[in-house]
């Protein structure tokens, strides 16, 4: 997980998730941000306003 990348970004490489989240200053009457749990299986990212709602893989 990275601070943000303004217009959020998401790689995959060599086994690890990169995720940068939205920055919350590109628009002025809607919010991004997210709420992440983790279970053995994978990271959940519930995402609100402009910010997605992913479930990321984690493989041993």
């Amino acid at each position: 997980m990275n601070g943000h990348n303004h217009a959020g970004n998401y790689a995959f490489q060599n086994g690890i998730h990169f995720v940068n989240l939205k920055g919350m200053v590109e628009t002025e009457n809607e919010n991004a941000f997210s709420v992440i749990s983790f279970t053995n299986e994978t990271i959940e990212i519930e995402g609100f306003g402009r910010e997605e709602s992913q479930s990321l893989s984690i493989k041993k």
